[in-house]
C-alpha cells in the first residue's frame, strides 16, 4: 500500500478514521448524519473524494495538480480496485464541509504566496475594487480555510478556518505573516453548480430574513421580536439543522447537500415568520414587510429564493 500522506482539507483538525473499507466509512457517515469526506489517496497530486453533507452525499471528485473534476458516485463506489489505495475519512463541521464542497465545484484561478501584511492588505483592495466573486483558500504551516468575497466583501458568515485548537471563522492576522508565508488559492465558482446554488439560496434567504425581522421590530420592539426569535428556534430542534436565529438575524451553519433541501428548510421558517407576524400586526403589514423587503433583496439572490417559490405570496394570508 502507498504511503499515507496528509489529507488534503483542513488537516490540523479533522477528526480523522482510518479503521474499516470504502463501504463501511460510507455507511458510518450516512448513519451518523455527519458531514466530512472520504479521501482516497491515489498517487501523490491525485485523490478522490466523496463527500457528504449532514448524511447525504453531495458528490464525487477526482482532483489532479489543483484541477478538480465531478465523477458519477457509482463510478467512485463501484471501484473495488481503489480499496487497495490508502482511505480515510474525516467528519468536519458542516461549514467546514459545504466550503470544501464549493472548492471541489470550482476551479483554481491563480496560486500565489503572500510575505507580509502590505502584499496582503493590497490583494484586499484590488478585489475590493474589481468588486470580485469567488472563492479563496489560504493556508500556512498552522491553519487552512476558506473565505468567500462576494462584490469584492468578505462574507464573515462563510469563513472557515482550522488550527491546532479548532475551527474558527475568524480570518487569521496578516500581522503573523512574518516567517510564516501564506499559500493563497482563488477559486472561479460555477454558477451551474449544485455548491453555487445552495450557496445563493443560503445568502438570499439569510438577507431577507434579516431584514424582515428588523422592520418587525421596529413595529413591535424587542422584546416581541425575542419571542418570535424563541418560536423559531424551537421550531428547528426536531429537524436538527444547525440554523439558528438571534435578534434579527438568521444564521445558517447546516451542510444542505441539494437547493431543494435548502429551500424546503427556508420554506418552514419563512411560513412560520408570516404566521407569527400575521398574528401580531396583521395581514397587511405582514404583506408590507415581506414585499417591501424582498424588492431589496440582490437580484440574482431574488432569482434563486423564486426559482423555489420562497416569494411573499407563499408566507401571508
Amino acid at each position: 500500500m502507498p504511503e499515507q500522506i496528509l489529507p488534503r482539507f483542513f488537516p490540523q483538525n479533522a477528526r480523522i478514521s482510518r479503521s474499516g473499507g470504502f463501504a463501511e466509512m460510507e455507511s458510518r457517515i450516512r448513519e451518523e448524519h455527519a458531514s466530512g469526506l472520504i479521501e482516497v489517496q491515489l498517487n501523490t497530486g491525485r485523490r478522490a473524494y466523496l463527500l457528504f453533507g449532514s448524511g447525504a452525499i453531495a458528490g464525487a471528485y477526482i482532483v489532479e495538480d489543483s484541477s478538480s473534476k465531478p465523477i458519477s458516485v457509482a463510478e467512485l463506489t463501484a471501484s473495488a480496485g481503489w480499496e487497495e489505495f490508502p482511505h480515510i475519512t474525516f467528519h468536519l463541521p458542516d461549514m467546514a464541509s459545504r466550503m470544501a464542497w464549493l472548492s471541489l465545484e470550482s476551479q483554481t484561478q491563480n496560486e500565489f504566496k503572500i510575505g507580509n501584511a502590505e502584499e496582503w492588505d493590497k490583494q484586499m483592495r484590488q478585489w475590493k475594487a474589481e468588486r470580485w466573486n469567488g472563492l479563496i483558500e489560504i493556508g500556512s504551516r498552522d491553519f487552512n480555510g476558506f473565505l468567500i468575497l462576494w462584490r469584492g466583501e468578505v462574507l464573515n458568515s462563510e469563513s472557515i478556518f482550522s488550527h491546532a485548537q479548532g475551527f474558527t471563522a475568524s480570518i487569521p492576522s496578516a500581522e503573523d505573516l512574518a516567517g510564516n508565508p501564506w499559500r493563497v488559492l482563488s477559486y472561479t465558482i460555477s454558477t451551474d453548480s449544485l455548491a453555487f446554488h445552495c450557496f445563493l439560496l443560503r445568502q438570499g434567504s439569510e438577507w431577507w430574513g434579516h431584514k424582515i425581522l428588523s422592520h418587525y421590530q421596529d413595529m413591535v420592539g424587542r422584546k416581541l421580536l425575542q419571542i418570535l426569535d424563541h418560536e423559531l428556534n424551537v421550531l428547528i430542534e426536531p429537524w436538527h439543522w444547525n440554523i439558528s436565529f438571534a435578534n434579527d438575524t438568521l444564521m445558517d451553519a447546516h451542510f444542505f447537500a441539494r437547493p431543494a433541501d435548502a429551500a424546503d428548510a427556508y420554506r418552514t421558517l419563512f411560513m412560520e415568520m408570516g404566521a407569527h407576524m400575521n398574528f401580531v400586526i396583521g395581514d397587511t403589514l405582514t404583506r408590507r414587510i415581506l414585499n417591501e423587503t424582498f424588492a431589496q433583496v440582490d437580484p440574482q439572490e431574488r432569482a434563486a429564493l423564486e426559482t423555489q417559490r420562497l416569494i411573499p405570496a407563499a408566507f401571508s394570508d
